[in-house]
């Protein structure tokens, strides 16, 4: 979407590939669209594409139970249709994966990853790992300082250069 510019008002539907691990998280259908808890959620290709369709991210706070009464993320889950395709079988791994998403105008675009993002083979940049550690500090159950959590990203991502990571610890509430 963001490579095309494409809006989610412009979507018709999303064709998701699955196979194996990822068709268990499509199936059954009906119940992968309107997940009844936050568990549901977390494990729910149509919701969590509804999500990243109409929000742009996945954060924490799309899978609560405010979030799952949501009716854009509900009605766009409408439009995420699962096709069974044996290549995307990765004997219950993660990827590749392939979409197409198709437009209102009757344009298509499709995209295949063949390395998930966040494999070692693909590692997650620093600036998306920080951004994800931030959204968890903010549901911690113990507050962590905005100054920590800064001084925390730094440390974390010069850690070659702590000489002892028990300082780490020191920082954490």
């Amino acid at each position: 979407m963001r490579e095309h510019k494409i809006a989610s008002g412009d979507i018709s539907r999303i064709i998701v590939f699955v196979s194996g691990t990822t068709q268990t998280l499509c199936e059954p259908l009906e119940v992968h669209r309107k997940p009844a808890t936050c568990q549901d959620a977390n494990r729910s290709l149509p919701y969590l594409l509804g999500v990243a369709a109409t929000k742009g991210n996945i954060l924490i706070k799309d899978i609560t139970p405010e979030a799952l009464k949501d009716q854009a993320t509900l009605e766009f889950a409408r439009r995420i249709v699962p096709s069974l395709d044996e290549e995307f079988n990765k004997a219950n791994r993660m990827g590749p994966g392939k979409i197409t998403i198709e437009l209102a105008s009757g344009k298509s675009y499709s995209k295949q990853v063949d390395i998930a993002y966040g494999d070692p083979q693909n590692p997650i940049s620093w600036r998306n790992l920080a951004d994800k550690f931030l959204d968890c500090v903010s549901y911690s159950a113990k507050p962590i300082s905005t100054q920590n959590t800064d001084k925390l990203i730094d440390m974390i991502t010069h850690l070659e250069e702590i000489e002892d990571v028990t300082e780490i610890f020191r920082v954490l509430p």
